[in-house]
């Protein structure tokens, strides 16, 4: 039985998307309701940031916009911070996911 990934979503110090991710290179086709649970890992951070990233599909089929990318993370006193990497950076760890930024 294949559990459902569980979505990160991060924001920037200001407040603005960052990305929205499930950790290791998996299979886009594999995500077919990612627009529905991207909006609801937002919805976390209030009703607001859950509907500016509805609106920020804007038409855009997410399947087009989900992509593989690399991310570290760095504790700060606040919670887990999340920033782009390149793959071999140190920290660097595979997501698969949708850039804001």
């Amino acid at each position: 039985m294949n559990e459902k990934p569980k979505w990160t979503a991060a924001i920037t110090e200001d407040g603005d998307l960052h990305s929205a991710f499930v950790e290791g290179h998996v299979d886009l086709n594999s995500l077919p309701d990612a627009a529905e649970e991207i909006v609801a890992a937002f919805a976390e951070f209030g009703e607001d940031t859950a509907e500016a990233v509805s609106e920020s599909f804007d038409g855009e089929p997410i399947h087009k916009q989900l992509a593989h990318f690399w991310l570290r993370s760095e504790q700060s006193e606040d919670g887990e911070r999340h920033f782009f990497a390149r793959e071999g950076d140190a920290g660097a760890f595979p997501v698969t996911g949708v850039r804001f930024m």
